[in-house]
């Protein structure tokens, strides 16, 4: 909408200008071949750009159902009579886009006009409704997009906080069955303390035994019979035997104490360790990765809409200080009008300013090192390579000459230049009158304005690329370690649980080994064995 603006004042001044003889009429129609093609092109550009808006799902948030109070002039001739309409804001543009399109074929197409215009009129009375309106739109967006980071964090929220849920449940499990299999092997192996050292030496004489007989024929196999009231006999007058011998000895020796097996939990402080760092290793990326981003991203829309706005602000403040200029012209302006003319002029100043001071560090900033690298060259250097010279009449001539060829010095000398400009005209009030209207001067600004269009669309497909970037990295280190801790859950659940009930039934089998005299005449081992078979469910 501004650009549009900006060139129409670019023809208005040039007319003037071959009217008051300061140009000739052939530099007149040099000019005009350069500012006709600008005229249809921001008409056009300002069309898709209305299109594209009103469709773009993010704006529609901001302006659907928003209605505004627009005034149309209701008839052609003088004096100018308004009426008050109430609309959405999309017929409002609507209504809009059509005045351009009217006012564009007046320039093209040049025709005799009967009274006044309600196109033209339309568009100047409300122009002020529709900068601010938008302005309010751009700062919601800016607040929406500084919003985002708590999105940010709550996704990192969402994908670490279960992760860590996971870990922790399985480190637990795992803690779990260790401690609780073990529990019981170490049961088992405490059945030692009740085996008395004579019983060892008798069954190992037992097993002796047996063995030598063997060796000599397999015939003891095939005679032996188990009779199990007679071993409990045989086994009971060896005791008496063995307690007598045991009594007499006692006075002589100390008597052997065994002392209970416990299993070291070393393997499971090892399991913790390991999968504490595993934990780590994909907790460490995302944590990285999500504060690093979200420390950079305040930094870098803060940057991009203050380009953003200079694109906006410097056409729209040379158009109103044109405004300004024509004050007169405009019988349905007020005092007031005038008022936010000039503080819009000083907004753009101050914008300008602010703009400058902004000091361009890679390590706060989320864009790529090869953008940085080109922005910084573009703000000492020529600006005119960046534009396609083919939208453009002559076009070498007009980027490398208008204002004193200033945008061939880059993008800082250039905004320094318009905001000089723009200060001095503040300082002396916009006077009704002036010698004459500039010459060469909206030409580079509207070329500057391009060029900011082009370095934010570039800005913003970096910011896109980067942003991409880290959503993919997200993604994958959120795919690797759903899937890591789905397997390990799987793995304890059914693996290690599975190896430590092999390894106590395994170990349950250790009770076929003790000595005879221990399981048939031992109360205390029948006991404490009878209530571990009992109470701990293990048959």
């Amino acid at each position: 909408m501004q650009k549009f603006f900006l060139t129409r004042y670019m023809l208005q001044d040039y007319q003037m200008l071959s009217l008051q003889q300061s140009i000739t009429r052939d530099r007149l129609n040099y000019y005009l071949k350069f500012i006709n093609p600008l005229l249809i092109g921001s008409y056009d550009e300002f069309k898709l750009n209305f299109q594209d808006h009103f469709q773009d799902e993010t704006l529609s948030e901001f302006i659907k159902d928003e209605y505004v109070i627009i005034q149309q002039q209701i008839h052609h001739y003088a004096p100018i009579k308004l009426q008050e309409y109430n609309m959405t804001l999309f017929n409002a543009f609507s209504i809009l886009l059509d005045a351009f399109y009217k006012q564009e074929q007046i320039y093209i197409k040049p025709q005799t006009t009967r009274g006044t215009n309600p196109h033209n009129t339309y568009q100047y009375k409300n122009y002020i409704l529709f900068v601010t309106v938008f302005d309010n739109i751009s700062d919601q967006m800016y607040q929406e997009s500084v919003q985002k980071i708590d999105l940010v964090v709550q996704r990192w929220i969402i994908m670490v906080i279960p992760i860590s849920i996971a870990v922790l449940i399985s480190m637990i499990l795992l803690g779990y069955y260790y401690n609780y299999f073990n529990h019981f092997l170490e049961k088992f192996f405490d059945l030692n303390t009740h085996i008395e050292q004579i019983e060892l030496d008798a069954d190992q004489s037992r097993q002796q035994f047996i063995l030598q007989s063997l060796k000599q024929g397999s015939e003891l196999i095939h005679l032996y019979k188990f009779n199990l009231i007679g071993k409990e006999e045989i086994l009971a007058k060896n005791k008496i035997k063995e307690s007598k011998k045991e009594i007499k000895n006692m006075g002589n020796e100390l008597k052997e104490l065994r002392q209970s097996i416990r299993i070291s939990k070393l393997p499971l402080i090892l399991s913790f360790f390991v999968l504490l760092l595993q934990y780590l290793v994909i907790a460490g990326p995302l944590t990285y990765v999500g504060s690093d981003y979200m420390s950079k991203f305040s930094t870098t829309i803060d940057f991009f809409k203050s380009l953003s706005d200079i694109g906006v602000y410097v056409p729209a403040s040379f158009s109103q200080k044109e405004i300004l200029y024509f004050f007169t012209y405009f019988t349905y302006y007020n005092a007031d009008d005038r008022v936010f003319f000039v503080d819009q002029i000083q907004k753009a100043v101050n914008k300008i300013d602010t703009f400058l001071t902004l000091q361009i560090e890679s390590s706060k900033l989320q864009f790529s090192k090869q953008f940085l690298d080109n922005y910084e060259y573009l703000e000492q250097n020529n600006l005119c390579p960046l534009l396609n010279s083919s939208k453009y009449f002559d076009f070498d001539y007009f980027c490398l000459n208008s204002q004193n060829g200033i945008l061939k010095l880059g993008l800082r000398a250039a905004l320094t230049n318009f905001n000089n400009i723009l200060k001095t005209e503040l300082s002396i009030n916009f006077p009704i009158t002036r010698k004459l209207p500039p010459k060469e001067e909206l030409e580079a600004v509207y070329l500057g304005s391009d060029i900011i269009s082009e370095i934010t669309v570039k800005m913003e497909q970096d910011i896109r690329s980067q942003t991409q970037t880290i959503e993919e990295l997200y993604n994958i280190i959120n795919a690797i370690s759903l899937t890591y801790t789905i397997l390990l859950i799987i793995i304890i659940q059914f693996s290690v649980f599975k190896m430590f009930r092999l390894k106590l039934n395994r170990t349950k089998m250790i009770s076929l080994i003790f000595p005879l005299e221990t399981i048939f005449l031992n109360d205390h081992f029948e006991r404490e064995l009878r209530r571990m078979v009992t109470s701990e469910k293990l048959i």
